[in-house]
């Protein structure tokens, strides 16, 4: 199981350590993967960024860490895509993301898929959520098939439903089962494999957010459960690769360690392998949210237990 285990590498964290450490870019990635890490996931803001903070010699590290058995893979900037928009700006910047996961020698790139208006028609109208599932479909036919021109594999990521949707009159379409399982037959229909990124956080925020009575713990983590378990059930041939991470089970996603959050982290990852899952299990943590749990240790001890504790639970499971 330590071969598997995985994490992303945000650039919060990069420049903390930069500045904190006096490191660079390869000396992070070092450290990461003396902890035990096998594979890394970059964000996008550092290709965004490689001539303002990365030397060559770094890139050039990087571009060949896969010869060392490191697996790379890319996590777009969800920010200026939207495939559920017909817009074709939308198509270009996800080309450009593929590129530059490209040029870093990434083996795959995870999208968000994103979310439909409603302008001044009522909530959940039907028509309008068709016209964003189809741009979905042609978008995604479209970048899956420029992807694997490119020797790449192209992810997309299971949200979750967020307060603001209610009151910026928009609704994500990639937080239901049933949305992937849509795409997944749409798809198959034109010859395309989709292959989902399965957040596990976001999946238990999802499941959880049924259950009126906050309070209700009991039912939250059920219900968290259930969601999981399905969307295993139901897509599991499916699912590539993972976000794991804990959480409180709240619409906040927390992005938790392992064992600090009350969600049913255990049991899914157990589900997940119970059903033939062979992908990584890769960390995506937020530290700047719950940083005082660890208050005086540094970001790469925080890294250190996170592994640890992944690892002693992949261990219980195997």
């Amino acid at each position: 199981m330590k071969n598997r285990i995985q994490t992303f590498l945000r650039e919060r964290d990069i420049r903390e350590m930069m500045a904190k450490n006096g490191y660079g870019l390869q000396q992070i990635i070092e450290e990461m993967l003396k902890i035990g890490y096998k594979g890394l996931q970059l964000p996008e803001r550092i290709a965004e960024k490689i001539d303002k903070y990365y030397t060559p010699e770094e890139i050039d590290y990087i571009r060949n860490l896969s010869k060392k058995g490191i697996q790379i893979s890319f996590h777009h900037d969800q920010h200026n895509t939207n495939l559920a928009q017909k817009e074709k700006i939308y198509l270009v910047n996800a080309k450009r993301s593929i590129d530059r996961a490209v040029a870093l020698r990434s083996d795959y790139i995870v999208f968000h898929l994103g979310f439909v208006d409603f302008d001044e028609k009522p909530y959940n109208t039907p028509e309008v959520l068709e016209e964003g599932r189809k741009n979905l479909v042609r978008n995604l036919d479209y970048l899956i098939k420029y992807a694997t021109k490119r020797d790449i594999d192209l992810t997309v990521e299971n949200n979750h439903k967020e307060e603001y949707e209610y009151v910026r009159n928009t609704k994500k379409i990639d937080c239901e089962t049933e949305d992937f399982e849509y795409l997944r037959d749409e798809l198959e229909k034109k010859g395309k494999v989709i292959k989902i990124n399965y957040d596990t956080g976001h999946g238990f925020i999802q499941g959880a957010w049924v259950v009126k009575d906050k309070r209700d713990i009991k039912s939250m983590v059920e219900a968290a459960k259930k969601f999981a378990f399905s969307f295993v059930d139901r897509l599991g041939k499916n699912i590539y690769a993972t976000h794991i991470s804990d959480n409180t089970l709240t619409s906040h996603d927390d992005h938790m360690i392992v064992g600090d959050g009350i969600a049913p982290i255990k049991l899914t990852l157990e589900k997940m392998i119970e059903s033939g899952y062979q992908g990584n299990f890769l960390y995506e943590l937020h530290l700047e949210s719950w940083l005082d749990k660890y208050k005086g240790k540094s970001i790469l001890e925080i890294y250190k237990i996170a592994y640890e504790r992944l690892l002693k639970m992949l261990e219980k499971i195997a």
